[in-house]
């Protein structure tokens, strides 16, 4: 079974210009994809939205780990469920170093890329972190790669991860995934249009100072439980930045 997951809070009318938009213009059957909003106020803001575009409304509690632990564990096991922020501005693949392309056909992509994920006896896959031309590549990355939490799908399992980051929680999806599989798999001629510190809503309300007393927490708990997997990266951002070091499949 195939299905389509959006974790979204304070922004309904950006889910449907953005993600939702795509979705449907990228030949998604809309009673495939499930929105997750956080509790009955925001499903009162949600509902009509959610209704024009065909989707399904479910709920979820506050925060980001917190909707992904409950989308994890919603489906059945086996599922080949793809999840996507409700911001993007499309997903796009390489065409040339200079030139992207938007995908057209999702759910195609989609099942190529639990196809090349099940070869390799892997249950994640991910996307390219930047839509830069020029430095995505047409390889199929295998070992520890990040796998952006914009877009990535998993084989549901029973019972899920419980995720523990308040943000960075991709990192650690990332981490888990490749600790018990032994590698994730990434598609780096493909990317989401996401401005991840951008905008209302998401895990930006609050402000930029409690965001980023969440990474400085999560990233705290990361190099605690994976220390030499994870180590801080320079960046002109404002927010705290890792990376992951570079390994292949185990």
């Amino acid at each position: 079974m195939d299905r389509y997951a959006i974790p979204s809070y304070g922004r309904p009318e950006g889910l449907r210009a953005k993600t939702g938009a795509f979705l449907l213009r990228a030949g998604v059957s809309p009673g495939e994809v499930d929105v997750y909003v956080a509790g009955a106020s925001q499903a009162d803001l949600y509902r009509d939205v959610i209704s024009d575009l065909g989707f399904n409304l479910c709920l979820t509690t506050k925060g980001i780990r917190e909707a992904r632990n409950t989308i994890h564990s919603s489906y059945r096991h086996g599922t080949r469920l793809t999840v996507l922020d409700d911001d993007l501005g499309g997903v796009v693949r390489k065409f040339t170093d200079k030139k992207l392309v938007e995908v057209t056909d999702f759910p195609a992509l989609c099942a190529k890329a639990f196809r090349e994920t099940r070869a390799r006896k892997a249950r994640m896959w991910g996307v390219y972190p930047t839509p830069n031309a020029l430095f995505m590549n047409h390889r199929t990355e295998t070992g520890l790669r990040l796998c952006v939490g914009a877009l990535y799908g998993i084989v549901v399992t029973s019972p899920a991860f419980r995720l523990e980051c308040e943000t960075k929680e991709d990192y650690e999806l990332s981490l888990l995934h490749y600790g018990r599989d032994g590698l994730v798999v990434r598609l780096d001629n493909v990317a989401a249009k996401a401005k991840i510190y951008d905008g209302e809503g998401g895990c930006q309300e609050g402000g930029m100072s409690a965001r980023q007393e969440m990474d400085y927490r999560s990233i705290a708990l990361l190099m605690q439980r994976f220390p030499d997997l994870v180590s801080h990266k320079k960046s002109k951002s404002p927010y705290p930045q890792i990376r992951l070091a570079r390994k292949g499949p185990r």
